[in-house]
């Protein structure tokens, strides 16, 4: 099959800052050798400043774009299953105002990974930063003590095994060392199907749709490469009272809709069991009964991150932050 754009970019926006949206705007219109087509969907914002960013992409002579706009907020998940049905690219990228790539190369460099390789779901890592004032110009690294998820390398195209995929399974779903949404990128066609599973039930949380992924034994595979600045504290996943509130519904909603896919492994009924006993909440004890294979891994992780073998990216200037 032809694909007219080699990755399609979404840039889901809602009551964006302009400065941080035209610097991610760059970040993306600085990528070399690659076809990329950017599509930027809003959800509702009472400015969404389309008006500007037409101008500013016929200023800089691009376009290859699509501005998606909607009248009202319906959250965060219909937001960017809007910007996927228009993509034509290969593979799409999500990302948000305040997020940047790494540097010039990346789209070029993942797609060749991609292709080389086969893979159709993919992450990389990334830079976690924020701001110490509020209205401050000046970013700062957040340093963070291991990487994220604490062991990439399971997700090697190397150990592509029964026993790994089932301790990727544990890691993400049991123990909730995840990987993050912005840090994935995916085969198109696969993204829009696993995001019709769980759209009008699921409201915040898009990147559920990969954990579906992952129960159906779609290989994840880690691109061993920083890929994305990514600005920590603002979503709903790194607040404290929305994560109570928003995200503890859709993972309620989560479960009901993982109850009506079709998956006959022992792994998936295992986990709606013990989704069904826990109610979504994290439980040790019974998690290492469930899933025993999980107390060795535990062991294994504590020790490996204690060893300081678990090591993040902590440069800013590294990349192109600076430079957009």
């Amino acid at each position: 099959m032809n694909y007219k754009y080699d990755i399609t970019v979404v840039l889901a926006s809602y009551k964006p800052f302009f400065s941080k949206l035209i610097k991610t705007i760059n970040s993306i219109l600085k990528q070399k050798s690659i076809r990329i087509q950017l599509i930027i969907c809003d959800d509702g914002s009472p400015e969404n400043f389309f008006d500007e960013i037409k101008d500013y992409l016929h200023s800089q002579k691009f376009e290859d774009y699509k501005l998606v706009e909607s009248k009202e907020n319906k959250g965060t998940c219909i937001n960017y299953y809007r910007g996927v049905k228009w993509a034509e690219g290969k593979y799409v990228k999500g990302i948000s105002p305040g997020d940047y790539f790494y540097d010039e190369n990346v789209l070029n460099n993942w797609f060749v990974f991609l292709e080389t390789n086969n893979v159709d779901l993919s992450f990389g890592r990334a830079v976690f930063y924020g701001y110490d004032k509020c209205g401050s110009n000046v970013p700062s690294l957040i340093k963070r003590h291991r990487e994220a998820p604490a062991i990439p390398a399971i997700y090697s195209i190397n150990y592509n095994t029964n026993i790994i995929r089932n301790i990727r399974k544990i890691d993400w779903l049991i123990n909730r060392d995840s990987v993050y949404g912005v840090q994935i990128i995916c085969k198109t066609s696969l993204c829009l199907d696993y995001l019709e599973r769980i759209i009008n039930k699921v409201i915040y949380a898009e990147d559920y749709s990969f954990r579906i992924m992952l129960l159906d034994d779609i290989d994840m595979i880690f691109f061993p490469h920083p890929v994305i600045y990514y600005e920590y504290g603002l979503g709903v996943s790194s607040d404290p009272v929305k994560k109570k509130t928003l995200l503890a519904k859709d993972e309620l909603f989560f479960y009901e809709s993982l109850k009506l896919h079709h998956n006959n492994s022992h792994f998936y009924k295992k986990y709606l069991f013990y989704r069904k006993i826990t109610n979504s909440k994290k439980n040790m004890l019974l998690s290492m009964i469930m899933f025993p294979l999980s107390i060795p891994w535990r062991i294994f992780k504590y020790i490996y991150v204690k060893l300081g073998k678990s090591k993040p990216n902590n440069q800013l200037e590294n990349g192109m932050f600076f430079r957009i």
